[in-house]
């Protein structure tokens, strides 16, 4: 039976081009609780046509 969230595999996996490319994320620290915050540099760029480019599992998995 395969595990719902695939852990012994998540070191395998790649996201889709459009998310590497247009998507870069870059970690700047941590909150006050210990949470990893990121910097998402979107500026002008067509956030809801490359999102619709993708389903919405693959976005919040990368």
């Amino acid at each position: 039976m395969e595990a719902e969230n695939q852990i012994d595999t998540i070191a395998d996996y790649k996201p889709p081009e459009v998310l590497r490319t247009d998507f870069t994320k870059n970690r700047i620290g941590v909150d006050k609780e210990g949470a990893i915050v990121h910097y998402l540099p979107l500026g002008k760029a067509d956030v809801k046509g490359r999102f619709s480019k993708l389903y919405y599992h693959t976005v919040n998995r990368y």
